[in-house]
Parts: C-alpha cells; sequence; structure tokens
C-alpha cells in the first residue's frame, strides 16, 4: 500500500498562497471529527459522510486527478478573476504535480515537477526546458488536490452510477453540508464515491455571488471541479518529450570524485587513465542496452577521447579529456538527434520579416558561441534557444562551427548526420551547446540551443 503526505498543515501552506480568496466567501472553522453544527440538513447517509477526501488514496496504485476552481466576480467594486488548475499523476511510487494560477491580481505562476524516486524534473512555465537533477521533489511539489476539498458532512443520495469506468455513489450537498460560518453562501454540490474504496472519483461545487452586493471587500462566484481517472493503470511517469533523463543509471569509475548529474548529463574526476575510463564504458553500457558505434580506441590514447553509443533514438557521448589539476574530466551527454532537428521544423515553414544581418548582441547566444556571418531571420525560441538563416550551404556552416567553437575552448563530443541534417554537440564546464544544421531549399536553417554560463 503507497502512503502520502496527509498532514493537516500540507493543505493549510498550500490554500494560504493559493486560494486564500476562498476565505472572502467561506469562512472555515476548525473541523471537529463527527461535528455537526446547527442547520445542518438531515437527509439519507449518517453525519461525516465525506469528513476527510482523502479517504482511500493511498490504497491505489496509480490516478490521475484534474483540479479546477474558478473564481470571478468584484474586490472592492472592480472585476475580479482568479483562475487555479491543477494536474497530479501518481504511479510506482512516482509522481507528475502541476499548478497553475491566473487572474487579475496577476499573481500568476505556473509551475511542474516530476518525481522519479531518483530524480526530480521542474518546469517554471510551459516552454521552459526541464531542469532536472538527483534526488527527490520538495513536499510542496507533490500536492494531494484532494486535500483541497472541503469535507461533506450530509448528503442526499442520487444514486448508482459509473464514472470514468468507476461504479460510483452519486450524492448532491448544499452549504448546509459544509463547515462554513454564518452568513453561509448558496452552494449547490455533487459528489461521486467509488463503490470499492470509498475514495472521490469526482468533487463539483458552485456557490453564487452574494445576495446584497455592497461594494466592498471580495464578493464573487466560486466553481469547483475534482475529477479523479486512470485508477490502477498508470504503469510509470512518463517524460516528456524533449526532456533528457538525469543519467542515474550510469555507472562511474570507482574513485570517482565530483559527480555531479543533471538532465541528459554527468560529469565526474577520477584518477584512473584513459584507457581504464575507455575500458570501463566499453564493458559496462553494452550491459544496459547501449550498442557501441565505433570500434574501441587501443594503444596510447590522446586526449581529448571521445566514444559514442546509441540506444533507440538517444545517443551516448562520453568525453575524456585532462585537468590542469591533475587527473582527468569524463563528461557523458545523453541527447535525441531526431527531437532536435524535430524541434526546428514548425519555424522553418514561417518566414517572418527577414532582418539585416544579425548582431551578435542581439541575438541572446552566450558570449563564447559564435553567431554565423550574415545570419538572417533571428527567431528566439526560448532564453536557451535561437534560429537563424544563411544563403550558404549546410558544409559551410559546419565548417565554420568546427573551426571557430574550439577557439572559445568547446570540446566537440558528436557529430551525426540524421536525414542529410548535420548536428554537433558541444561540451564546456557544466554546460551544453547544440547546433543543428538543416538544408531548407537554397537556404540553410540554424538551430542553437545551449545553457547559460
Amino acid at each position: 500500500m503507497n502512503t502520502y503526505p496527509r498532514s493537516r498543515h500540507f493543505r493549510i501552506a498550500f490554500l494560504l498562497p493559493a486560494m486564500l480568496l476562498l476565505a472572502c466567501s467561506f469562512s472555515i472553522p476548525f473541523l471537529q471529527s463527527g461535528g455537526s453544527g446547527e442547520g445542518q440538513i438531515s437527509l439519507h447517509v449518517a453525519p461525516d459522510l465525506l469528513a476527510d477526501p482523502l479517504v482511500g488514496l493511498a490504497d491505489l496504485t496509480s490516478y490521475h486527478v484534474s483540479f479546477h476552481q474558478d473564481i470571478t466576480g468584484k474586490l472592492d467594486g472592480e472585476p475580479f478573476e482568479r483562475h487555479t488548475h491543477i494536474e497530479l499523476t501518481r504511479a510506482s511510487g512516482q509522481s507528475d504535480f502541476l499548478q497553475e494560477f491566473q487572474g487579475t491580481d496577476g499573481l500568476n505562476s505556473y509551475s511542474r515537477a516530476i518525481g522519479t524516486g531518483q530524480a526530480a524534473y521542474r518546469w517554471n512555465s510551459p516552454d521552459q526546458s526541464c531542469q532536472g537533477t538527483m534526488g527527490e521533489i520538495y513536499p510542496e511539489e507533490n500536492l494531494e488536490p484532494a486535500d483541497l476539498l472541503l469535507p461533506v458532512l450530509q448528503t442526499s443520495k442520487v444514486g448508482a452510477e459509473t464514472l470514468n469506468q468507476i461504479p460510483v455513489i452519486h450524492y448532491r450537498f448544499d452549504q448546509n453540508a459544509l463547515p462554513l460560518t454564518d452568513p453561509k453562501p448558496s452552494v449547490t454540490g455533487d459528489l461521486w464515491l467509488a463503490e470499492q474504496g470509498g475514495y472521490v472519483v469526482k468533487y463539483t461545487l458552485n456557490a453564487a455571488m452574494p445576495a446584497n452586493i455592497t461594494g466592498k471587500g471580495m464578493e464573487t462566484a466560486q466553481t469547483w471541479s475534482y475529477e479523479l481517472s486512470q485508477v490502477n493503470a498508470v504503469d510509470s511517469i512518463a517524460l516528456p518529450p524533449g526532456c533528457m533523463p538525469v543519467p542515474v543509471d550510469i555507472p562511474v569509475m570507482a574513485d570517482a570524485k565530483n559527480v555531479r548529474r543533471i538532465s541528459g548529463w554527468m560529469e565526474f574526476e577520477t584518477a584512473s587513465s584513459a584507457a581504464q575510463v575507455v575500458d570501463f564504458y566499453y564493458q559496462n553500457l553494452p550491459s544496459l542496452g547501449w550498442t557501441i558505434k565505433q570500434q574501441q580506441p587501443a594503444g596510447e590514447l590522446k586526449l581529448p577521447v571521445g566514444l559514442a553509443f546509441s540506444k533507440g533514438d538517444l545517443s551516448l557521448s562520453v568525453n575524456i579529456d585532462s585537468m590542469d589539476t591533475g587527473g582527468l574530466d569524463v563528461t557523458i551527454v545523453i541527447y535525441n538527434p531526431k527531437e532536435q532537428a524535430a524541434a526546428a521544423t514548425p519555424a522553418m515553414t514561417a518566414t517572418p520579416g527577414l532582418q539585416p544581418t544579425v548582431k551578435k548582441s542581439e541575438s541572446g547566444l552566450p558570449e563564447d558561441v559564435p553567431l554565423y556571418p550574415g545570419a538572417t531571420g533571428l527567431i528566439p525560441f526560448s532564453d536557451m534557444a535561437i534560429q537563424f538563416e544563411t544563403s550558404d550551404t549546410p558544409d559551410q556552416v559546419d565548417q565554420y562551427y568546427q573551426e571557430q567553437m574550439p577557439a572559445q575552448k568547446w570540446t566537440l563530443l558528436s557529430r551525426t548526420t540524421p536525414e542529410g541534417n548535420i548536428i554537433q554537440l558541444w561540451t564546456k564546464d557544466n554546460r551544453v551547446v547544440t547546433i543543428s544544421i538543416l538544408p531548407q531549399g537554397k537556404k540553410t536553417v540554424v538551430m542553437i540551443t545551449f545553457t547559460n554560463p
């Protein structure tokens, strides 16, 4: 049986920043288990029908939850809106938690966190590249949406139904069934509980605007929607396209020091020889499903040394180089050449007004990544990727970067040519740059993705 955080301080900590507006319309008193206040309706079921909205969830091996809250109305007489969206998927000790807030108050935010048990992946905007690190996600990145639901103390029974392939019992409730202080807003709600396990499958709540509008304070209507699906049907959490896994399973030398792992990248220091490092990875990577793409280097090795492996659509590069302080630096990069090439395809279909030659200062590139001379049609994708065009051939662009990147002390990890494109992968310190060179008619489109210093 899985166990998830259930303590009430998680609920309160989340309610305060995310749903403080609720208290302006609903005043939620401290709840005593089994209590029933004055004015509560006595219908077909016993009190405390849903005293704990988290009931039964810990007994499920996997599920997906969607939660929405919309608040609309007036704040001190001015138009006001606040929208909350939460998604949670749990499976086999893993979780994928997304929360988004938007509103006229300007307190807009987006965050997503995926926890695999060994690594954590985070986003602070929908178009941001994932940031993966070793370790677990924080408790506040793994909240249970059911913990945001108000307990329902008494209901009227509607009947048996099937919802999301789950046999459920449908109930209805109003403001008198909720733990609210007077004056209570007018509320209508529906609740669907699983016949087996008693967990909440669906919960809807609609609170009307106050009957008497004063123009003072928060005067709003609210709608809540909670729905659970995919019960015991999710085998594992998959990373979204473009998010490279943290290489938690890639082994390191026995004497490795300062081991660092992030999305698609690993680095460590070793006192072993280059030949020992090469032999280590030629022995260990094939057992993890990686195919050797080159004959094992033999004899005296000249640094830097680059090794190439593949697994399905993924490529893995091992770069071995000397350190000024002695010993070797080993960098491993995992990437998907097909995804990198596809990432540029949508932008290639449009040709927004071409600029004159792009200035390096306007390109957004780091100082040590050169901009191709005569680049036009700059398109910034994010703070970590740009695209531009040139009338020169792909081979000319390829040759330029093979000459200029080493001059800026970048090391070439790999150069591949999938389907006529050219993809270069460079590394320097803790950073990675990918240069995708794509022919398009009489022009060449170049997409550069990078990590900033």
